[in-house]
């Protein structure tokens, strides 16, 4: 959203005081430079005369404090109604934030924790199969660098994108038994997931879908 900018112009009462406040300020500096012109005080007159302007000073900076809070009382007042008003309505947003981030991060949890307990089944099955031929069961692929995160400035700030991949088997005979160096004995999903986030947009017997889902930072 565009910056507004605000031009605030006093009224004519407004101006009226700050006027009248800034000449009776030039007129009590000249009269206090004539009454009481001396660098130091050396008798008990010219304290009286000192104590004496000093009480001059200090009521017209009493009556300058009265006129600021008469002139700014009711714009302050209106500044915290709003900034109470715009709090409120942002609370409401922020306490829906909050709950769409726990149930995203609770979804996220629970994928997690599936694709886990399908890679530990996938596991079992490619160790019965390997046992039946004979055959060594494969080592572990090193980890795939990912390509760098997306990001977007807008005015609301940065917004960086999650990717988000779903894998589909829909063609078994067709999987290879090793894709660009990782073993694909069995639909390891989570082998195809890596690659396809290393890049890898189709893999023979696999459906791959990929979306950039905006979040926020």
């Amino acid at each position: 959203m565009a910056k507004t900018t605000y031009e605030v112009t006093p009224t004519k009462v407004e101006t009226t005081h700050i006027e009248t406040l800034s000449k009776r300020g030039s007129e009590l500096a000249k009269e206090l430079v004539l009454k009481f012109p001396k660098a130091s005080i050396e008798t008990d007159v010219e304290l009286n005369e000192a104590m004496g302007a000093l009480g001059m000073i200090r009521s017209f900076l009493g009556d300058a404090a009265e006129t600021n809070e008469m002139i700014t009382g009711p714009l302050k007042a209106h500044v915290k109604f709003l900034s109470e008003q715009i709090t409120k309505h942002t609370e409401l947003v922020k306490v829906e934030e909050r709950r769409i981030t726990e149930l995203i991060t609770y979804y996220r949890k629970v994928q997690r924790q599936r694709e886990i307990e399908e890679q530990a089944r996938l596991d079992r099955l490619a160790a019965e199969r390997s046992k039946k031929k004979g055959s060594p069961i494969p080592e572990t692929v090193a980890p795939i660098a990912k390509p760098p995160a997306k990001q977007l400035v807008t005015e609301a700030g940065k917004m960086g994108f999650t990717t988000k991949i779903t894998i589909s088997v829909i063609d078994v005979s067709k999987i290879p038994r090793n894709f660009k160096g990782v073993p694909i004995l069995v639909p390891d999903l989570v082998a195809v997931r890596k690659l396809a986030l290393a890049g890898v947009k189709e893999i023979p017997g696999f459906k791959i879908e990929k979306e950039e889902i905006p979040r926020r930072g």
